[in-house]
């Protein structure tokens, strides 16, 4: 094999190699969110993953009137609310 087509291709299984270990830290490294509730006298439910804790928060906002429906005054929403929590998954 001639010299040039030998650093090409370490060139390019060097390149195919630097982009596999950046999937790897952007997509496997990345932690996940779960959106975990306990409520009295019930099963654990979790919900997610969720990309970011900001996501999972926002869910974990509205999720009160989803369990109870209609809407909700502050103090029952705080009482349910103290059942629920974003969970990373590292």
């Amino acid at each position: 094999m001639k010299p040039r087509y030998a650093a090409i291709l370490a060139v390019l299984a060097a390149n195919v190699f630097l982009f596999a270990v950046l999937i790897y830290v952007f997509y496997v490294l990345r932690p996940r969110y779960y959106l975990v509730i306990v409520l009295p006298e019930k099963t654990v439910v979790q919900l997610g993953p969720f990309a970011t804790q900001t996501s999972c928060e926002n869910v974990r906002h509205g999720m009160p009137e989803m369990i109870m429906g209609g809407s909700l005054d502050e103090k029952e929403r705080g009482r349910i609310s103290k059942f629920m929590a974003c969970v990373p998954s590292r």
